[in-house]
């Protein structure tokens, strides 16, 4: 599944996975689908990322509390050009994402 297929992350945990720092996580896709992954190392941390990701994807605020990493335009316009240069991405791909990050 897709970062772009997901509608919803949440997590369960209990009293003993508090403590040892695991539980179970859910996540929904834009298919109606939901999967299911048990026992789970720090699943709140992947549930944070997951939403921030999933948010800055969107161009959407960050929910209070969490925050995205600023972009290095530069850096990340290095790695588009290498990507283009080694065949990964198209002419149109390379020209779409470097006016994302230019914009």
């Amino acid at each position: 599944m897709n970062l772009n297929q997901v509608t919803g992350v949440s997590t369960s945990v209990g009293i003993v996975g508090r403590a040892m720092k695991f539980g179970n996580l859910h996540v929904k896709a834009t298919s109606g689908v939901s999967y299911q992954f048990f026992r789970l190392r720090d699943p709140e941390k992947f549930t944070a990322v997951v939403q921030q990701q999933t948010a800055a994807m969107a161009g959407n605020q960050v929910a209070p509390g969490h925050s995205v990493p600023p972009v290095d335009v530069a850096t990340s316009l290095e790695k588009l050009a290498k990507l283009h240069a080694d065949g990964v991405l198209t002419n149109e791909e390379f020209e779409a994402q470097k006016a994302k990050l230019l914009s």
